[in-house]
């Protein structure tokens, strides 16, 4: 009896660890979007540049461009301000694993990394 009762405790035990190691679906776009890092593709596929955030910064490389900035984002804009550029606002759109960046009436595709 006693061993039955271990065995279901132990059992019980694992299946709360377990379930607790999955990673819960994101809640909203901004949470989608801080959760991957992203790269920046052009009209043929190829990789042009990537765009992640960590720690309160937002880290954009692309070509010659290299920006670490602090930044806000809503469900639809990245905001933030950059010595070169000024206030600078990008409105997004996820859609599955990719992502529309507008800016300055220019449009990117980023995909998921």
């Amino acid at each position: 009896m006693k061993k039955r009762f271990a065995v279901i405790i132990l059992c019980t035990v694992m299946l709360l660890v377990t379930a607790s190691c999955t990673n819960a679906p994101p809640q909203n776009a901004r949470e989608e979007l801080l959760r991957h890092d992203w790269q920046i593709i052009d009209q043929t596929g190829k990789v042009q540049g990537t765009v992640c955030f960590r720690e309160g910064t937002i880290h954009l490389e692309a070509g010659n461009l290299h920006l670490s900035e602090e930044y806000l984002i809503n469900d639809s804009a990245i905001t933030f301000y950059s010595q070169t550029y000024g206030a600078v606002s990008l409105s997004y759109v996820l859609s599955g694993n990719t992502m529309q960046l507008t800016y300055f009436g220019k449009t990117v595709t980023l995909k998921k990394k």
